[in-house]
């Protein structure tokens, strides 16, 4: 167990996540809020008494930011090999 006077470890303090090294580590945890926002968005548009009708231009915009956001992760992948 560490005190907070102990001393940090040179280098501890400024350590930064690992950078993905395949598209799958990439998107990963991005697919679940697209699954979400574009299932969301089937409903309301097959069933649209399901769920408030001016949500539909809101989930429109979550799966697009999502789908956007991973679209950006993948260039990113890919330029680094």
């Amino acid at each position: 167990m560490t005190r907070a006077s102990d001393p940090v470890p040179d280098g501890a303090a400024d350590e930064e996540p690992a950078e993905p090294k395949t598209v799958w580590e990439a998107i990963r945890l991005d697919l679940i809020p697209l699954v979400l926002a574009v299932g969301a968005l089937v409903v309301n548009v097959v069933s649209p008494d399901v769920l408030s009708p001016g949500l539909a231009p809101l989930l429109f915009l979550a799966a697009a930011w999502v789908a956007y956001r991973i679209h950006r992760k993948v260039q990113a992948v890919r330029a680094r090999r």
